[in-house]
């Protein structure tokens, strides 16, 4: 029992260890002071259950990523006499929270950055989290909102992980990243508090490769019926403006301006580079067009979808920022969804262009 449990738990270690090593070798990270110790840094990123938007990510002081209370730090704007700091809240999944890169230059950070450049001080609060949707940041805004914090403007930069959890919940409405774990953590929970034995055994099943193989889990959602692409599509893209609208109506009650921005991914970028190749899974495969880690890439029918949806949620007012790629031609990203530093801050730019007051227009 305790054998193939920790047999499972090896394969958990090594799999995380494999990743972290071929992230330290991609270009953004190769050869940097840096990029090791940053990536250690993500072994310690650990998630704790929180009721109503399922979980946050616990506190962590390192060199490059600091947590406190589930929200990451943030450039800080030194406010300007007579000129009072406007207060942004960002939310989204791990792209606008800053997987990839330090405190100093995640889209939270360069968007002050960009704004001090400007003369135009900007309290940014980073409210995004790794593998969250909306539905969790609109839970998590109303939770700021009841609690006095009113904000100035409320930005939303996202769209891949309503696509994700869309395509593998597609029988589920509003779906988290992983549609099974609100039902699995109540168990979890239940069993630890009044059944600490059945605890034990649950654990093991979860954790047991022998177990595993013997009996695999079933699962705890009803099967869905066949979808075709552009149903699924409409549906996806219909849930995003639906949440959109009601954080609009939020920004007309308690006051603020609301940005919905359509997460850029690196089907958007016109010119690839050698390092980019290796996540365009649309692309015939070769060596050049395989990356380290399965993930990193984006498949034919993935781009599909992704680019179907963000069609639909752009005809409905969502923001387009494929102008922060338009001339870009070093390296934007560090697999098929997620940004680095130097496309931050692109991201950020176009951003501040649509959120800047008319003071500071250009």
């Amino acid at each position: 029992m305790v054998g193939s449990a920790a047999v499972r738990q090896i394969q958990v270690r090594r799999t995380a260890r494999r990743l972290l090593e071929a992230e330290v070798e991609q270009e953004p990270y190769r050869g940097t002071s840096w990029g090791r110790p940053y990536w250690d840094a993500i072994e310690l990123y650990k998630e704790s259950w929180q009721p109503y938007y399922v979980y946050r990510v616990g506190s962590m002081t390192t060199a490059f990523i600091n947590v406190s209370d589930g929200v990451r730090a943030t450039h800080h704007t030194a406010a300007r006499a007579g000129v009072p700091n406007r207060l942004v809240f960002l939310f989204g999944g791990s792209a606008a929270w800053g997987h990839g890169a330090r405190d100093e230059a995640t889209i939270p950070s360069w968007l002050a950055r960009v704004a001090e450049e400007q003369g135009e001080p900007l309290d940014v609060r980073n409210y995004a989290e790794s593998g969250w949707v909306n539905w969790q940041g609109i839970t998590y805004l109303t939770q700021k909102l009841a609690d006095g914090e009113g904000p100035d403007t409320v930005i939303f930069y996202s769209g891949v992980n309503e696509i994700l959890s869309g395509r593998q919940w597609p029988q589920v409405r509003h779906p988290v990243w992983d549609g099974e774990a609100v039902p699995r953590a109540m168990t979890d929970w239940s069993l630890e508090r009044s059944r600490p034995l059945a605890r034990v055994w649950d654990y093991y099943r979860n954790t047991s490769y022998l177990w595993s193989l013997l009996v695999p889990r079933a699962p705890v959602l009803a099967a869905s019926r066949p979808i075709g692409r552009s149903e699924l599509a409409k549906q996806l893209a219909a849930d995003y403006l639906a949440a959109r609208e009601l954080v609009e109506q939020m920004g007309r009650a308690f006051g603020f301006k609301t940005l919905f921005a359509w997460q850029l991914t690196v089907a958007d970028k016109p010119a690839l580079t050698a390092q980019e190749r290796h996540y365009a899974g649309w692309l015939p495969r070769t060596p050049a067009t395989t990356p380290a880690i399965a993930w990193w890439s984006m498949d034919a029918e993935l781009k599909e979808l992704y680019g179907e949806a963000g069609r639909l949620v752009k005809e409905g007012g969502t923001i387009d920022v494929t102008d922060a790629l338009v001339h870009t031609t070093d390296t934007a990203f560090i697999d098929w969804m997620h940004t680095s530093e130097a496309g931050n801050e692109r991201v950020a730019r176009a951003l501040y262009d649509r959120l800047r007051t008319p003071t500071h227009a250009h």
